[in-house]
């Protein structure tokens, strides 16, 4: 049995199509519309198509095989869908250059299009954008990217054509492909695209590795040092400071590596986005008290909470009182107003805050030196590396 031709080959081969402009928009005529009534049959339709660009069925011929028949056939293969999309692919090059004129596709309704069709129809032809396109596949990666987001927050229900697009995203080997699953990954809350996106670490020979991308920062205080900084004033020269540090544009930007030997730490002091400093630190495994991963300001909403419903009691059930007393329907109704308000800011702040995408510590203690404290949005990144640490610790205690 001969090989499989690759997505380069299928395309090289309709590149010499003497028809291929014509076939490749009636390909996408049908798969557009089967997108639209979401069946994964792509043929219904075909008779009417042909008939309508003056095309025979023998037209869809190439050395790969008969788009056209495999259309027509209902339930194509796996051979028949890889030259489909190869085709679709085709045809997906054909709209972007009409990009901006009437009834032309935009990147956007492009990429939910190619991704329904994986997940629906298994038809993939985003494994074929990347030699049909070349560079300039980089517009739609960066639109599936988007229809990703949109689903890890909420905004689209369907989660497999995201599944789709977001391994999509992570075989191809275009530069834009790259810079938009990067830019993605750090993001994503939802499980399933988190499993997708960052599979468990695995036991490297000699030990478990991991690697954590964020920004050294201050660590958290404890509660009683907090209490002490907001008496002393130190708490607003920290923020003076941190204000100052925006101004300048002070980023400490770093890398944390888990290597079987312990942990090793390369940070960076940039200064208006200039380089001012670097250094690698390295805390042996025997060395390390503790680490943990803490999330930023958690009691935060609690606090916030319990000050406004204080506050808007306090004052609402005064100003009430005294409407009471005074017989003044103006009163009564600030009054109930501010406690109604110090109410739903309470609500507010134990139910929406938490919901929050976040940042997080990762904080690591060594026996004998300062502590370090990693700033990061990448949670599962976080919890691997303290996984990682772990297996360490029992394989070398």
């Amino acid at each position: 049995m001969s090989p499989a031709p690759t997505p380069a080959e299928r395309v090289e081969e309709l590149a010499r199509h003497p028809k291929a402009d014509a076939v490749a928009a009636l390909v996408c005529r049908l798969a557009w519309r089967a997108c639209e009534e979401r069946r994964a049959d792509l043929g219904r339709g075909l008779e009417a198509e042909l008939e309508a660009a003056s095309l025979t069925p023998e037209d869809g011929a190439s050395a790969h095989g008969n788009v056209l028949e495999a259309l027509g056939s209902g339930a194509p293969g796996l051979a028949d869908r890889a030259l489909v999309a190869a085709w679709i692919a085709r045809g997906v090059g054909d709209e972007l250059g009409r990009e901006g004129k009437d009834g032309a596709a935009t990147p956007d309704e492009l990429a939910a299009r190619l991704c329904w069709l994986g997940a629906a129809a298994r038809i993939d032809a985003l494994g074929v954008l990347d030699a049909a396109l070349g560079s300039r596949a980089g517009a739609v990666w960066t639109a599936v990217a988007g229809l990703v987001r949109a689903v890890d927050a909420g905004e689209r229900a369907e989660l497999a054509p995201a599944l789709v697009g977001l391994a999509a995203l992570g075989a191809s080997l275009c530069d834009g492909a790259s810079r938009a699953l990067a830019s993605l990954v750090p993001s994503l809350v939802e499980p399933a695209l988190l499993a997708l996106a960052r599979p468990p670490v695995a036991p490297a020979a000699g030990g478990a590795e991991a690697h954590v991308a964020g920004e050294v920062g201050s660590a958290p205080l404890g509660s009683g040092a907090l209490v002490l900084a907001t008496v002393t004033g130190w708490l607003l020269l920290r923020y003076a400071f941190r204000g100052l540090g925006l101004l300048l544009r002070v980023r400490r930007p770093a890398e944390l590596r888990v290597q079987a030997t312990g942990i090793a730490v390369s940070t960076r002091w940039e200064v208006l986005g200039r380089v001012v400093r670097a250094r690698d630190i390295h805390i042996p495994t025997a060395n390390l008290a503790r680490a943990a991963r803490e999330v930023r300001y958690p009691r935060f909403a609690m606090y916030a909470g319990l000050l406004a419903l204080t506050v808007g009691s306090y004052f609402g059930l005064t100003l009430v009182t005294d409407g009471l007393r005074a017989s003044s329907p103006s009163l009564l109704g600030i009054g109930a107003a501010i406690l109604g308000g110090g109410v739903l800011l309470d609500f507010a702040a134990a139910v929406l805050w938490p919901g929050r995408r976040g940042k997080y510590w990762l904080l690591l203690v060594p026996r004998r030196g300062r502590r370090i404290a990693l700033r990061t949005r990448d949670v599962v990144a976080a919890d691997a590396a303290l996984q990682a640490l772990g297996r360490n610790a029992r394989a070398a205690g």
